[in-house]
């Protein structure tokens, strides 16, 4: 009974060769989706600097009285 039980499981796994190639096939996607995630970040960093500058620089010509507080709101 031991030996069925055996030869049924071995029907349903996977040789190892198969096994090596999808742990590697899943390595790949994983540092793939790593390197995008990674350029996804970078793009919504250097966007955020960029609105940031935009405020600061609408901040200090509000505080130099150059935008009054509706235009400063508005922009």
């Amino acid at each position: 009974m031991t030996e069925q039980v055996k030869e049924l499981t071995d029907s349903f796994t996977l040789p190892d060769t198969w096994r090596d190639k999808f742990l590697d096939k899943l390595e790949t996607e994983d540092a793939e989706s790593r390197q995008v995630s990674e350029q996804q970040a970078q793009a919504l960093r250097v966007r955020l600097e960029a609105i940031t500058a935009r405020l600061n620089r609408l901040t200090e010509a509000y505080l130099a009285e150059a935008l009054e507080l509706g235009e400063y709101q508005q922009r």
